[in-house]
């Protein structure tokens, strides 16, 4: 009986599209990675009950075609101290400069071309009382397609 509802399990992990991705870096499971030398976390800044933490991201699309999706980030070191969630919605920098300042957003859908693309973004999440940073890398990301779902663990190169 435990290994029939096992399999169950299993096969409705696999047939599900929305399922988060846990393990190791999977590049075919979706062809962007994050090119890590062109990459870093620049910095942070409180406002309002929000922390604002601006990273400059290089990411590669090996597809022919453009792709969508968002962007989430774990900054790790810093849940419980600066920042109260485990994941952060992105945003373009551009965005995060027009949004309200004071509530949550929802992670912005990015478009990317194939090849190279260079882009700033912030990661938005509640301040958790102490304004200090862990460290200054870059933080572990993730990425959602859109339409058809799916978690990855960003590689990076």
């Amino acid at each position: 009986m435990k290994k029939l509802l096992i399999l169950v399990i299993l096969a409705a992990l696999l047939l599900s599209g929305c399922v988060k991705w846990d393990g190791e870096p999977n590049p075919r499971a979706l062809d962007l990675i994050l090119v890590e030398e062109s990459s870093w976390f620049s910095d942070y800044k409180i406002q309002d009950g929000l922390v604002w933490l601006e990273c400059e991201l290089t990411l590669e699309n090996h597809t022919s075609e453009p792709i969508s999706g968002c962007l989430t980030a774990w900054f790790s070191g810093d849940v419980g101290t600066l920042v109260k969630e485990k994941r952060l919605p992105g945003l373009p920098a551009s965005e995060a400069e027009t949004m309200d300042a004071a509530t949550l957003p929802d992670p912005a859908v990015l478009e990317l071309a194939p090849g190279r693309t260079t882009l700033r973004v912030v990661f938005v999440g509640t301040f958790a009382g102490a304004a200090q940073k862990e460290d200054r890398l870059l933080p572990q990301l993730y990425w959602t397609r859109s339409g058809s779902g799916g978690e990855i663990v960003l590689p990076m190169q």
